[in-house]
């Protein structure tokens, strides 16, 4: 995309982007919250809480659905732009205010994030 051809073999990218749709999407709340940055090996516990541990972070979400589209993983990309729009848009009121991470239990931290325009962008694909 920056005119520097294919940095790492195509097929690991997409092998790395099935995975994150497998362990940190779907595997996180069945997928109902988005794909959450970090999933230890044994599952998610919820007693290893922590900043960024168990939070879907926005900007990585949309940077991974990106990517997704990119390697042809369409299903999956418009599978998480679904849910997080439907929370961003419906259930949680932060129309205006797109915050940096939610979590399963609806807390948020960040909502004056500045990075709406290119979310507003991508919910549209």
């Amino acid at each position: 995309m920056a005119g520097l051809g294919d940095l790492l073999p195509p097929e690991h990218v997409r092998a790395h982007l099935e995975s994150i749709y497998k362990y940190n999407f779907k595997r996180f709340e069945d997928g109902k919250w988005g794909p959450i940055l970090q999933c230890p090996l044994g599952g998610w516990d919820s007693s290893e809480g922590g900043v960024q541990v168990d939070e879907v972070l926005l900007g990585s979400t949309w940077s991974c659905i990106g990517l997704m589209l990119r390697y042809g993983l369409t299903a999956e990309a418009k599978e998480i732009a679904e849910i997080v729009s439907s929370i961003l848009y419906g259930k949680s009121g932060l129309q205006f205010r797109t915050p940096v991470a939610w979590t399963k239990d609806k807390g948020y931290r960040g909502p004056l994030n500045m990075r709406p325009l290119a979310i507003w962008y991508l919910s549209k694909v």
